[in-house]
């Protein structure tokens, strides 16, 4: 254990000093992420399990020739033995089922972008609300596939793609595998991959809409709208309203069908700022909502839970952002939130209270204490049982 954190020390500092000697030279761009992370989960099972691991993210892309580049990511997760559980007290949330201590390659892509086109094809990771990068826990979710983006229409953007596997927190078994849409813990599944097209448009400085179609072989056809649009109140004070809709169709008796409504408000004040939001969903009885690939694309989005994968969801949430420029130390923010989720017909209501820290007034570094707090006031969301848990996550993170 030893041995490898020693090759994982000398490794960043090797990578730290080339990307510093890169920056601005014709070798390409080196960067990425070095994250220390403890996580803590106490369940209603009784389980007290718990991980510590030292990880990151390194990207390199080659220098541009003839609109042409290519960027490589690997991905990795070293598990530090004496500060992490053992047997069924080892939190995996940070490590591959499979192997534990991980490296993968997480983006493998080549980019061509002539003009008002970018073009991607291989692992890469993406911003759509059915398939995202976004992960609750460490390394971003990629995507496989062909990607691309158009934006020579005046504040326009048009989005197509067509991917096929995916990889991240959240797919079944090793998370660090790149598996199909309709994989699950028993096989691996038989989709032929998803089509992605999507329109971004803000046509007034106030106003931003955006409108997305998802067919995904296999499991769904899903269409997505969703709007925002500023009120400033003042020069460093804004309300914005938000509103989304999503329909779910399913195919081959996938179990996913339905829509989803949401509307949220916010009011900001330079860095201080109270968020509520709403969600309701409709599904007919044994189909519930589909999980995204990534995080999801509802206005109710804590640090644990959204409505994916409900039936019959109803949810709320309120989240209070204080910028805490009163204390001697600067650069510190803080963040409470509570949200409700009730689904039927089965009965059951969940509720999440959370709390997060962060720090980041020195650039490259910052820091992230969180805690949430889950409890199935039923008891019976986990096939029948009590999926209630606390959990509490410590990050450092050093970009460069």
């Amino acid at each position: 254990m030893k041995n490898k954190v020693v090759i994982l020390a000398v490794m960043a500092a090797s990578v730290l000093g080339w990307a510093d000697e890169t920056k601005g030279t014709d070798s390409g761009s080196l960067n990425g992420e070095l994250v220390g992370m403890y996580i803590h989960r106490d369940e209603a099972l009784n389980r007290d399990i718990h991980t510590t691991v030292i990880a990151g993210e390194i990207h390199y892309e080659t220098p541009s020739w003839n609109y042409l580049s290519a960027t490589i990511a690997p991905y990795f997760s070293q598990k530090i033995g004496g500060l992490s559980g053992k047997g069924e007290d080892l939190n995996e949330d940070l490590l591959s089922s499979k192997h534990g201590s991980f490296v993968y390659l997480g983006e493998a892509y080549l980019t061509y972008a002539p003009n008002l086109w970018n073009i991607r094809i291989g692992r890469q990771a993406l911003e759509t609300p059915m398939a995202n990068a976004d992960n609750p826990r460490l390394h971003r979710n990629t995507h496989e596939g062909v990607y691309a983006t158009y934006s020579g229409i005046e504040s326009t953007t048009l989005n197509g793609g067509y991917l096929k596997r995916w990889a991240g927190y959240g797919t079944p078994g090793d998370f660090t595998r790149f598996h199909r849409f309709d994989a699950d813990e028993n096989s691996g599944g038989e989709s032929d991959g998803m089509v992605v097209i999507g329109v971004e448009s803000q046509p007034t400085e106030e106003l931003g809409v955006k409108a997305w179609y998802f067919g995904i072989d296999k499991i769904a056809d899903i269409y997505t709208a969703d709007a925002e649009y500023r009120i400033a109140l003042s020069e460093e004070s804004a309300l914005t309203l938000y509103g989304q809709y999503v329909e779910y169709h399913e195919r081959e008796s996938s179990g996913y069908a339905g829509e989803v409504a949401g509307v949220a408000i916010e009011i900001a004040h330079g860095g201080n700022s109270l968020y509520v939001a709403y969600n309701h969903g409709n599904t007919d009885a044994g189909k519930q909502i589909l999980a995204p690939y990534g995080s999801g694309p509802f206005l109710v989005d804590l640090e644990e839970f959204t409505i994916q994968g409900m039936e019959r969801p109803r949810a709320w949430m309120v989240r209070g952002a204080l910028e805490c420029d009163f204390l001697p130390i600067e650069g510190i923010g803080m963040e409470l939130m509570y949200g409700e989720f009730k689904m039927s017909p089965s009965d059951a209501v969940l509720s999440e209270r959370a709390g997060v820290i962060t720090y980041n007034e020195d650039k490259p570094f910052s820091t992230r204490v969180s805690y949430a707090q889950i409890r199935d006031h039923n008891q019976n969301m986990l096939d029948g049982g009590d999926l209630s848990y606390d959990r509490f996550i410590a990050s450092v993170h050093y970009k460069f």
